[in-house]
């Protein structure tokens, strides 16, 4: 399962709610450098994957290596420098400003006590300008409307400056312009900076345009994992959602495209 070229190996993974099993004894390598999707109905443990890989969750059995070690063994602040998680659902009942909370992705390199260094503010300003929130950078975030939260959210992703970044459906309450950008943006971090993104998303035109490898899961489990001309088939798609597609490549967008027919319901 372990090659030098895994960022991720994760070997008989299990996680469950009370009876329901969300990870069931799961087995998969993650390379590095690549841009990864996470597809799969409703309920079949991504998010849940995603916050083992995140580490916000611990396996109630096996175990999850990050480049090689066991990623029990890491400390907090040492794992907050390698991988960032932009969550489906951030709740703040707090009224901090737009800034503060990008901000706080700069944490895990301020030492304790001592204040944002001139570099730490810089970055900050850099991610703001790139998302198009310096706009709004000294509102109170619970005044922002959902997407323009979700905006901050993913800007103190970037701003925490990791070699991996977590999406959870991460544009999910954004309109289609600055779902594009920020897929742009961090498909960008992975050709030139090598850097090793994986998101759960549900659109899979999306997936297909931006993703260089995929997982399909079902019930806990992988179905299918590879590279995306590999696995983004209609057999594929009819074994994990039980629909039928047409899967082509598209001359425009560059990359493969799924249509389906109506539902005779």
């Amino acid at each position: 399962m372990d090659s030098s070229s895994d960022i991720f190996s994760v070997n008989g993974v299990s996680y469950s709610y009370g009876r329901l099993k969300a990870v069931d004894n799961l087995s998969l390598a993650i390379s590095s450098g690549s841009f990864w999707g996470i597809l799969g109905p409703n309920g079949c443990g991504k998010s849940t994957l995603l916050d083992l890989l995140a580490r916000c969750r611990q396996p109630e059995s096996g175990i999850i290596k990050y480049r090689g070690q066991d990623m029990a063994g890491f400390a907090k602040k040492d794992m907050a420098r390698e991988i960032a998680l932009v969550p489906q659902d951030y709740y703040i009942n707090f009224s901090f400003t737009v800034k503060e909370i990008v901000l706080m992705g700069r944490h895990p390199y301020i030492p304790r006590f001592a204040s944002p260094s001139g570099p730490d503010l810089e970055v900050v300003d850099r991610v703001m300008e790139l998302l198009k929130i310096e706009k709004f950078k000294d509102k109170y975030i619970t005044d922002l409307s959902g997407g323009e939260k979700q905006r901050v959210i993913f800007a103190r992703a970037l701003t925490q400056d990791t070699p991996v970044l977590l999406l959870d459906e991460a544009t999910s309450n954004m309109d289609i312009q600055y779902t594009l950008d920020l897929l742009d943006t961090v498909a960008q971090g992975v050709g030139q900076q090598r850097k090793t993104v994986i998101a759960v998303l549900h659109n899979l035109n999306l997936a297909a345009a931006y993703c260089d490898k995929l997982i399909m899961m079902k019930d806990g489990r992988a179905v299918c994992v590879g590279c995306i001309d590999e696995i983004l088939t209609e057999d594929n798609l009819h074994k994990v959602f039980g629909i039928e597609s047409h899967i082509y490549f598209d001359d425009y967008s560059g990359s493969k495209q799924v249509v389906f027919k109506r539902g005779t319901r």
